[in-house]
């Protein structure tokens, strides 16, 4: 994986020139990706990446270890001041986010839908969390080789729905820049800062459970001085963290912990937005169902209610042909089910 390795240095020794300017990384990182020079097949890239992972002894510093983004994603450098990533998408798509980081990304292998969304603030409803509306998109096909800025915080809104098994995505990244805060947004337009479970707030969690061994009471009192005191984005992290069973919970923990959080937060005027957003995704079409490009495609705009006309812009589809294949895709879905 020379060339990956080389991509790094050269990155790093040109940010270096500008004494590791924020404000230029975004450019550096996107000339960068568009004069590396990549050409492998997707077979030549399983092989190399392989042999890659066995013969290192250890890793870089790894940017996300679980499947939460990219499956695997792979960090190849890591400095701690930027990052070269590599993700590797089999089934998901990303959310609509913006991003705590700038840099770029290009596509190696597969082709993604890029939805950019200009999403004006409605509601501020806490530091952390507000309403806002994602009713203006634009999209754009991507295909190989071709590379997206990401620019910081909430200049790019945007989400990246990988068409192609496997899509690869290859980015240079910013980390560390504390000032910068990503944000998360539901498909009702709820915006939740994202936050990171800490690893002290988690043994709280683990110490919360042993003490519902010991007795309701004290647990009860241990949960609302720690839980409670925090910003509403970081419980709602705990919430989605513990409800999908990210942490190593019993049945009753689980119950008590997010029956307490929804009891807190349920008569808010944004927690509507926040259940039916969930609500919603239950009853969508599991695009991943699907193996060619065009039927995810017309899966995910029939989930989320674009235009089907809107594909037409990208791709040279008629749309009596578009039609059929929403049909189709509709009828597969529901059969499955």
């Amino acid at each position: 994986m020379k060339i990956f390795d080389d991509l790094a240095a050269q990155v790093e020794k040109e940010w270096l020139k500008t004494e590791n300017n924020p404000d230029v990384f975004v450019e550096l990182a996107t000339t960068a990706l568009r004069k590396f020079k990549y050409d492998w097949a997707i077979e030549k890239f399983d092989s190399e990446l392989k042999d890659w992972l066995i013969d290192r002894s250890a890793l870089p510093h790894q940017m996300s270890v679980h499947n939460t983004f990219g499956q695997p994603s792979i960090t190849f450098f890591n400095n701690g001041r930027f990052v070269v990533d590599l993700y590797i998408w089999v089934d998901f798509d990303t959310s609509i986010h913006s991003h705590g980081f700038r840099g770029a990304f290009r596509l190696l292998h597969g082709e993604s839908l890029q939805e950019i969304f200009h999403a004006p603030t409605v509601q501020n409803i806490a530091e952390d969390i507000r309403l806002v509306d994602l009713s203006k998109i634009e999209f754009a096909h991507l295909k190989q080789n071709d590379v997206q800025e990401i620019a910081a915080g909430v200049d790019l809104t945007h989400r990246v729905v990988h068409l192609a098994n496997p899509t690869v995505t290859l980015c240079i990244k910013t980390i560390n820049e504390p000032d910068l805060k990503q944000w998360n947004y539901l498909s009702t337009g709820l915006a939740i800062q994202k936050q990171n479970l800490s690893d002290d707030l988690v043994k709280k969690i683990y110490f919360y459970q042993y003490l519902l061994v010991r007795g309701e009471e004290l647990a009860d009192q241990f949960l609302n001085s720690f839980l409670f005191g925090l910003n509403i984005s970081t419980q709602i992290h705990v919430y989605e963290a513990v409800a999908s069973g990210g942490l190593d919970l019993n049945e009753n923990t689980v119950g008590r912990l997010t029956e307490s959080i929804v009891t807190r937060h349920e008569k808010s005027k944004w927690w509507p937005a926040y259940e039916k957003a969930h609500l919603d995704q239950m009853n969508e079409i599991r695009f991943e169902e699907f193996q060619k490009p065009l039927e995810r495609m017309v899966a995910h705009f029939k989930n989320c209610g674009y235009n089907l006309a809107e594909i037409q812009k990208l791709d040279n589809i008629s749309l009596d042909e578009l039609n059929r294949l929403a049909k189709w895709v509709e009828a597969t879905s529901q059969a499955d089910q």
